[in-house]
């Protein structure tokens, strides 16, 4: 009877330690499950989203001002025409698709070209590609009847291989700068003349070319000889 009593009693022990136990761990559990629950998820970081493109667009002072050229529609330089002779801009873009170049508004500027005391619309479009491209095409416009009335365009180069630097007017005269050496600009197309004398990659080119055309009432030509510069801070950058 003794040993029952004792077993009776380690038996009751045993199951109320159990049950004990088995409360505390349903109470540790409910504890975790509550911190689990507060705990806030992190939020996902959202890609920034780059900003659109905007052309630079001079104010007219003349009845330019009424022409809208993100809006509009342009010739193709010779070049650049497949099926289609003619590209439409609509808010500063035509989209590239499968069979169609992309085209976007780069820049509008004005100045006088033609010596009649009016000024001349230098507007310029770059293509879309999707990859690192940067050829652009160049148009001239003067006014006639108050709308504008093509005189010349043209297409440049890729980067260093006769990219466009600068164009714009200066004393009645067209300038146009292009990277790389004795390069100017051939009816629509700029030479394909490329100075070996220096190495360098189509990204950095350490010359660029300067020409001035004279408006002759029909064509624009070659005023004198064009100048072929350096730019110091890509040769200081080769050197380095």
């Amino acid at each position: 009877m003794k040993y029952q009593g004792l077993l009776l009693s380690a038996t009751i022990l045993f199951v109320f330690a159990g049950c004990r136990f088995g409360e505390s761990a349903k109470i540790e559990a409910n504890v975790n499950q509550e911190v689990e629950l507060i705990q806030t998820p992190t939020p996902a970081t959202t890609p920034e989203k780059k900003a659109d493109f905007k052309p630079k667009i001079q104010t007219a002072n003349s009845a330019f001002s009424k022409t809208d050229f993100a809006n509009f529609t342009f010739e193709l330089p010779q070049n650049w025409r497949n099926e289609e002779t003619k590209i439409t801009l609509e808010s500063g873009k035509r989209p590239m698709s499968k069979d169609k170049i992309g085209m976007m508004l780069r820049e509008v500027k004005y100045g006088e070209l033609t010596g009649d005391n009016s000024e001349e619309a230098i507007v310029i479009l770059g293509i879309i590609t999707g990859g690192m491209t940067n050829l652009n095409a160049v148009y001239i416009f003067t006014l006639a009847n108050n709308q504008p009335k093509l005189l010349w365009n043209f297409e440049t180069g890729d980067r260093g291989d006769g990219g466009l630097k600068d164009v714009y007017a200066d004393n009645n005269d067209l300038i146009i700068e292009l990277y790389g050496k004795d390069r100017y600009v051939f009816r629509q197309k700029e030479t394909l003349k490329v100075e070996e004398e220096y190495d360098f990659d189509v990204c950095c080119p350490i010359n660029f070319t300067k020409t001035h055309y004279k408006f002759n009432g029909r064509d624009f030509t070659i005023k004198g000889k064009w100048e072929s510069l350096t730019l110091p801070e890509m040769l200081n950058l080769n050197a380095r």
